[in-house]
């Protein structure tokens, strides 16, 4: 398994250049300085926040996974491919999850943080 920051490095850099696009096409559709600077600042705070959870996941899973597999392993070892089993309940997991993410119209709302509205440079 790699290590977090592995993962961290990959989601930044892909992340970056998105950030690259979006200010692109924004300064291609004429927008001012000032509000290129608020949507740097918002996309820098989401990339921080992206960086910090891969690790705190990465982590976590690293450190659950010696207990996971001595749980599981004494569950499925009767099963004759074991890794099917976890796959499928993997995906399942998954469609549940992405229906409930459909059905609330995309939104994903976190207890405790809630969406501030950007003010205007008119």
């Amino acid at each position: 398994m790699y290590p977090f920051w592995h993962r961290s490095l990959y989601a930044s850099s892909m992340i970056f250049s998105m950030f690259k696009e979006v200010r692109d096409e924004l300064e291609g559709r004429g927008a001012e300085e000032s509000d290129l600077d608020k949507v740097s600042r918002g996309q820098m705070g989401y990339l921080v926040v992206l960086v910090i959870a891969t690790a705190a996941i990465s982590t976590a899973v690293y450190w659950a996974f010696p207990f996971v597999r001595n749980l599981l392993s004494g569950e499925l070892t009767g099963y004759p491919y074991p890794h099917l089993i976890i796959g499928v309940v993997g995906t399942f997991l998954i469609a549940g999850a992405t229906i409930l993410y459909l059905r609330r119209g995309g939104e994903v709302v976190v207890q405790g943080i809630a969406p501030t509205p950007q003010g205007s440079s008119d």
